[in-house]
């Protein structure tokens, strides 16, 4: 149970979404308008990334009341 909430905390959520700020950051410095088409994928990518770091998160809070 131990190694579960270490490996539970030691992981970085900002990992989890780093791929689309990534690419966000890299059209907004562009200067060109952004495709439709990118919009709906860079939005479907937020959304998984952001459903993914819930998860994580919530497994390490599950994981801390069952220390408790």
């Amino acid at each position: 149970m131990k190694d579960l909430y270490a490996d539970l905390t030691n992981d970085n959520l900002d990992e989890l979404i780093s791929t689309t700020a990534e690419t966000i950051r890299g059209i907004a410095f562009s200067g060109k308008p952004i495709p439709r088409h990118l919009k709906k994928q860079l939005k479907l990518m937020y959304r998984e990334d952001r459903a993914r770091a819930r998860a994580v998160d919530r497994e390490r809070q599950r994981a801390i009341n069952d220390m408790c």
